[in-house]
């Protein structure tokens, strides 16, 4: 077995260890008849029921390393390796951002089939009567007045799901 795992072990009996106690000092606590036993018992429960949580919390965060992402990688990370870490993963977010298209529906309505008037695409010069909508690819309108079947084929030609439907 590796260290992690023995590690992980110990803290099991440990947590099972505190859980077990609580449960003493709570059935100690139901069957006690004076008030400051009752105090006194309910406090001691609270306390090793709060040591057995953090102990199960504990648990949970080193053997589920991958739900937490970068939870160990800031553990055994100095600060300037975190902070480089942290810009790394930002410049790629802001990559993605500026590689991918997004619109802004006029009308709030992805229909093609709605009815808002007539409106002429400046992008194919074609009259619609749905909701237009911006294009923009990042931060830069790409264009505006869009219909939206223009607007599904840049979607479509990056790669990414239609809007319009």
């Amino acid at each position: 077995m590796s260290e992690q795992n023995i590690q992980l072990e110990k803290l099991r009996n440990i947590a099972k260890h505190f859980s077990e106690i609580s449960t003493m000092y709570y059935q100690k606590f139901r069957r006690a008849r004076k008030f400051e036993n009752m105090d006194k018992y309910l406090e001691l429960y609270r306390r090793y029921r709060n040591y057995a949580d953090r102990a199960q919390s504990l648990i949970f965060k080193l053997s589920y390393v991958y739900t937490f992402g970068d939870g160990r990688k800031w553990y055994e990370m100095t600060g300037i390796q975190w902070l480089d870490h942290k810009k790394e993963l930002k410049e790629k977010r802001k990559a993605e951002f500026e590689s991918k298209y997004s619109v802004s529906v006029w009308f709030m309505q992805t229909s093609l089939r709605a009815d808002y008037g007539i409106f002429t695409c400046s992008k194919c010069g074609a009259k619609f009567y749905h909701s237009p909508c911006d294009v923009y690819k990042g931060k830069s309108l790409i264009t505006a007045t869009c219909c939206g079947h223009c607007a599904n084929r840049y979607f479509r030609n990056n790669g990414q799901d239609e809007v319009y439907h």
